[in-house]
């Protein structure tokens, strides 16, 4: 039983928050994702994804009710292994009785850990031009998507595959997918515990880390299906946490910064966004010395062999920049940018420079407002102008930008909690973003309607232009 007093009292909130959590989770498991992709599913489609939208929506917003009612209290063991072992049950329950599903990635991960296991590069060939004799596991090839490309993803993640999928036994596991899943929900939880960490040494409520731990969005998408990028996130995470360390003038720390730093990039580039912010807040020559030197060695480490290789990366650049040139997926500005250059080469660098502009000016701001806090809000906010300008937006990418938001929470509370525009931003994607999913429920073209579009992204950019008419009306006020 946890135990508080009257201004912290978790009281029936928590409970209810708990039972709507394994509600949740009940539902996940037996009606969306207890069954193969392409499977007849018991209902119409849109009734089964119209009802997991809504259990999602109400579940997400008694856990904001649950953190802003507990938004006084201490940091308490007790709450803490609530969140945590509610989290990892929640985690390890749709792994047990879920097949993943809607997408189909993950055959990907096990076919290129598979393949290097065998001693050949990923990198080589395509799935396509293999065939069943050469392919390690053949079984696997008609799930692949995209199979006439080479794998996309980073030395990292190979290694990464082919470290869980040694661990696999056939026996209990033919396919490999719990396996694997199992290994990411191991990585997931370690991105909770981290938060709970911060949370205990910064003196904030254990609570705070409910807008991850139970969120749906990370239990569907790494637990459900499987997804790779919790392994960065989790390398992000230490990778900041270091770099906090470093303003207490450990500057060793800053070499566990930039190795973790580079890790995460070795998963996804994306996480290059939060580089700038955290050079910022390292500030001093010799701490960022240290951190790229670490960085720079580490990402040599893991790109140099694959590169001397004799198929050497050519292939995997390949496949980046025909997504880079192809792709478009619930993209917002840069989809509006496209439309109205028609040319992808002016659309792609008028964002990139937007890009660097935002994060420029979102870390300036933060940092100068909060210098020692202001790091998860500018790497937050980052990570959050990243996605708004992104040419493809997929529901796990905003998973990088969720992680951190209990942080920016804990550190905002004390003056807007989630009216900020980058905490608001984060939780209204997170929450909205699993709309994308209409998507495969006809026959209509792969393309996000403008209604969900317009439910997702709306009210985020309403969020950053009141915000910045209330900041210009706060600096005239101030000089009058």
């Amino acid at each position: 039983m946890i135990v508080a007093g009257k201004r912290d009292a978790p009281g029936a909130v928590l409970w209810i928050a708990t039972a709507a959590t394994l509600a949740w989770v009940v539902f996940q498991t037996t009606i969306f994702m207890g069954r193969w992709p392409g499977e007849t599913l018991p209902e119409s489609p849109l009734d089964v994804m119209g009802g997991w939208w809504i259990a999602s929506w109400v579940h997400l917003l008694l856990l904001t009710i649950l953190v802003w009612r507990l938004r006084a209290s201490r940091w308490r063991l007790s709450i803490a292994g609530v969140v945590l072992i509610l989290a990892a049950a929640a985690r390890i329950a749709v792994v047990l009785n879920t097949h993943p599903a809607p997408v189909d990635d993950m055959w990907r991960y096990l076919h290129d850990g598979q393949t290097l296991l065998a001693g050949r590069s990923p990198y080589a060939s395509a799935p396509a031009e293999l065939s069943p004799d050469d392919a390690p596991m053949p079984e696997l090839l008609p799930r692949i998507n995209n199979p006439e490309l080479a794998t996309i993803y980073q030395p990292g993640s190979q290694l990464v595959f082919t470290a869980v999928m040694a661990l696999r036994v056939e026996g209990w596991d033919p396919w490999g997918d719990r396996t694997w899943r199992l290994a990411m929900v191991g990585f997931d939880l370690l991105v909770v515990v981290m938060l709970l960490w911060r949370m205990k040494f910064v003196g904030r409520t254990a609570a705070w880390a409910l807008l991850y731990a139970w969120h749906p969005l990370p239990i569907a998408k790494i637990a459900g299906s499987g997804h790779q990028d919790v392994v960065g996130i989790g390398f992000m995470i230490a990778g900041l946490l270091c770099c906090e360390a470093v303003w207490r003038r450990r500057d060793a720390w800053a070499f566990g910064g930039g190795v973790t730093l580079a890790l995460a990039a070795a998963i996804k580039p994306y996480v290059l966004l939060v580089v700038m912010p955290a050079a910022w807040f390292l500030r001093r020559a010799r701490p960022i010395l240290i951190a790229a030197a670490a960085g720079a060695i580490t990402l040599m480490g893991l790109y140099l062999p694959f590169a001397l290789s004799e198929t050497g990366l050519n292939r995997m650049i390949e496949t980046g920049s025909f997504f880079n040139e192809h792709g478009n997926f619930n993209g917002s500005l840069h989809a509006l940018l496209l439309w109205f250059t028609d040319s992808r080469s002016i659309t792609d660098g008028g964002t990139a420079v937007l890009l660097l502009a935002t994060i420029t000016a979102v870390t300036w701001s933060c940092m100068r407002r909060a210098r020692r806090e202001g790091l998860w809000l500018a790497a937050t906010g980052s990570l959050l102008a990243g996605l708004l300008l992104a040419s493809i937006v997929h529901p796990w990418y905003v998973l990088w930008a969720l992680a951190p938001l209990p942080l920016v929470c804990a550190v905002e509370v004390r003056r807007r909690f989630l009216t900020g525009p980058v905490a608001f931003g984060v939780w209204w994607l997170a929450a909205t973003i699993p709309l994308t999913y209409v998507v495969h429920l006809s026959d209509m073209p792969y393309r996000v309607p403008g209604w969900v579009l317009a439910v997702e992204y709306g009210p985020i950019y309403a969020a950053m232009v009141l915000a910045v008419c209330a900041a210009i009306a706060r600096g005239a006020k101030a000089r009058s």
